[in-house]
């Protein structure tokens, strides 16, 4: 397998996913939008890529929750995320509706599909208030088009009273 799909689709992955004990014997071949997993001593099954995609998030997602974010006063678009040993911090900058950490996960997954959000990144997102990056983006991209255009700016914060003020914090930021 190539190294985009060994980053999504892993021995260890799968075990995770099948609750299986970190000593399992674990064989994996792609097939489609599935994998045909073979677990010594079972028979083969197969998983869906989608399931592991899924698993891929929502691991780092829970991970998150464990976190402390801090944000910097003087710079409001970069946070210090601090490790769960407590004995490294990590920089997530949130810039063109994107979140950049300095964590090695985040920057194997720049290298592997051009993207990415890592458990810093999704600490940030929770701290902010959001419960995806695609929420994260998409609020972005209204507070970009409403600074190119003061009408659409009104008709947002005019919304936002109605919605908990989501946008609104963000024009505010």
């Amino acid at each position: 397998m190539a190294a985009r799909s060994q980053l999504l689709y892993s021995a260890a992955a799968i075990r995770r996913l099948l609750d299986l004990p970190a000593s399992a014997t674990v064989q994996i071949k792609e097939f489609g939008q599935v994998l045909w997993v073979w677990v010594q001593g079972q028979r083969p099954t197969f998983v869906s890529k989608a399931d592991l995609k899924q698993h891929f998030v929502q691991r780092r997602q829970a991970e998150a929750q464990k976190l402390t974010v801090v944000d910097w006063l003087r710079t409001p678009e970069r946070y210090t995320v601090r490790s769960q040993q407590g004995d490294k911090d990590y920089w997530v900058t949130c810039t063109d509706g994107a979140l950049r950490c300095t964590c090695a996960d985040y920057q194997r997954q720049l290298t592997t599909f051009g993207r990415g959000c890592c458990k810093h990144g999704y600490a940030v997102l929770q701290h902010l208030g959001y419960s995806s990056l695609q929420t994260y983006q998409a609020d972005r991209a209204v507070h970009a088009s409403s600074l190119a255009d003061p009408r659409t700016a009104h008709q947002s914060t005019s919304s936002d009273n109605h919605t908990g003020g989501q946008q609104l914090k963000l024009l505010a930021s």
